[in-house]
């Protein structure tokens, strides 16, 4: 299977190129599994937008080339160890208390990032704003995910895609010091079952450890129950 995509600028990470998580997601639907659904997806490049790529799927991997250029792969993963000491879901009302208690725009390089840019309008995009949950002392952020306010025209469940988008940028803010960039090199992602587009959910995200230009952290989606929908461990890779 081979597909030629283009990748609107709406769906831009940095101002030079895609979004990371979103792009993760194009690798995970490519791979064709069926809920729960795992992967490993690596990003050895900037993305580019608007311009022609090639995604396609083959003896068990997807790619996203442009022309010969190798930019994403993804392949199945293990679910367990994706699952593996995720943290258990604050509540609703904390979730709210912290995206009011967001720092990171005030340091954030990448404003117009399609997932945690804060001059992108809600209605067209993610729009989360992770803060410190209040009490916690491990460095747990968390956020309200709104995906009626953008995804309304595109159907009742939420796609893989965006599902994956959304556990990008905020495993970013719970690792990143003030001033810092960097670039997502790999994930490990798991996602349990569809979400309505006409719900509000629960995003936390929490700092595994750093390694020299490595940094390595979390995100997951939750319902209002506290139930387990979707997380990521994240490798970013610090760039000047």
């Amino acid at each position: 299977m081979i597909q030629q995509i283009t990748i609107d600028k709406r769906f831009q990470g940095p101002p030079f190129g895609a979004n990371g998580g979103y792009c993760i997601g194009l690798a995970l639907q490519a791979l064709g599994q069926d809920y729960p659904m795992a992967a490993e997806v690596s990003l050895y490049k900037p993305i580019p937008m608007d311009v022609p790529l090639n995604l396609s799927r083959q003896d068990g991997l997807s790619r996203l080339h442009q022309d010969d250029t190798l930019l994403v792969e993804g392949k199945p993963y293990d679910l367990d160890a994706v699952l593996k000491d995720i943290p258990p879901a604050v509540t609703y009302e904390e979730a709210l208390a912290a995206e009011k208690a967001c720092v990171f725009p005030g340091y954030n390089p990448f404003r117009d990032c399609y997932v945690c840019g804060d001059r992108r309008d809600p209605r067209d995009a993610p729009h989360l704003m992770s803060g410190p949950v209040a009490g916690r002392k491990d460095g747990l952020l968390a956020c309200v995910w709104r995906p009626s306010l953008y995804l309304a025209d595109e159907g009742e469940t939420v796609s893989a895609l965006q599902m994956a988008a959304v556990l990008d940028c905020p495993s970013a803010w719970a690792i990143f010091e003030p001033g810092e960039k960097a670039l997502i090199g790999r994930q490990h992602l798991a996602l349990l079952k569809e979400v309505a587009v006409a719900q509000d959910y629960i995003v936390i995200s929490w700092p595994i450890r750093r390694d020299g230009r490595k940094l390595f952290s979390g995100a997951a989606i939750f319902d209002h129950n506290g139930d387990l929908l979707g997380a990521a461990k994240s490798t970013w890779i610090r760039i000047e």
